[in-house]
């Protein structure tokens, strides 16, 4: 039998030539799809792994602030910043022939007690940390950024109070927490260079937030915190002591102060450590980094 052609939208296995184009034309539009679908996975594994890599230099290149929990832009780890910073003590302290008890065995002793207290409630009790008595009648002490506090004698002999020291201390150990010597890393150099502890001047903003760590240190130690406030109404009037050269005090200053200490007594137990200092400590009514 000849050949007949079929018409134009025959069957063709019960499917229609149209049909059959109206089919192919899906799978290739389908096809095409997955490969643009495999290849937008694919971009997006790509831009996942640029992501994690970008968020694990950013976390090599920050710091966390302990008391905001926030990262903050720096050049050095916490291990390279003890590094530094002791070695900025070191440079420091390096013209002083005597340290601690050599200076005064009493006044040390003293120094040693207050210091081992507020270190204890710290956010960085379970990092070795000393404080050093230097032989100075200038009311001073500073920190570095490593794991040492200095202090001089002259502060020890003008503060009778171990509250108002305890609080000079958690200052002290506050620009360290809040990584307020990290901020400013290039003034680590700057000591290295050959400049002292009485020219590691801080910010404001810095000396506030320093005031407040150090209020809630001290009553999580022991200690009153609102003692402080005497020292800085007592000198607010100006002076010359270099401790007030780099923090400097003012009527305002001491009115702060006096309100920091009194939301901090919150925490204050006479005489004794707060049991809960290792929370009250992240988290409390002057911060909270959960």
């Amino acid at each position: 039998m000849p050949h007949r052609p079929q018409p134009r939208n025959a069957v063709k296995n019960g499917m229609t030539r149209a049909a059959l184009r109206r089919f192919r034309r899906r799978k290739f539009l389908s096809g095409a799809g997955a490969g643009a679908l495999g290849a937008l996975l694919s971009g997006c594994g790509a831009l996942a792994k640029l992501d994690k890599g970008l968020y694990g230099a950013h976390q090599s290149a920050t710091e966390e602030d302990l008391i905001t929990g926030k990262r903050v832009i720096g050049s050095a780890s916490r291990e390279e910043q003890i590094s530094e910073g002791n070695a900025s003590m070191e440079k420091a302290v390096s013209d002083y022939s005597a340290f601690n008890e050599d200076v005064d065995r009493r006044a040390y002793a003293r120094l040693k007690k207050i210091f081992d207290r507020v270190h204890a409630v710290s956010h960085y009790a379970n990092e070795e940390w000393e404080v050093l008595l230097l032989p100075d009648d200038n009311f001073n002490a500073f920190v570095t950024g490593g794991t040492y506090v200095a202090v001089f004698k002259g502060l020890m002999d003008q503060v009778p109070d171990d509250a108002a020291v305890a609080a000079v201390l958690g200052h002290e150990i506050g620009h360290v927490t809040a990584n307020h010597v990290f901020e400013r890393e290039s003034s680590l150099f700057n000591l290295l260079d050959g400049q002292t502890g009485l020219d590691f001047a801080y910010g404001a903003l810095q000396e506030e937030e320093a005031d407040k760590i150090g209020a809630v240190y001290a009553a999580l130690a022991g200690y009153d915190p609102r003692s402080i406030s005497k020292v800085w109404a007592a000198f607010a009037g100006g002076n010359q002591w270099s401790w007030f050269r780099t923090h400097p005090a003012s009527d305002d200053r001491a009115r702060a102060t006096r309100i920091l200490g009194e939301r901090a007594s919150e925490y204050y137990i006479p005489g004794a450590i707060n049991p809960d200092h290792g929370q009250l400590a992240r988290c409390n009514s002057l911060w909270c980094n959960r």
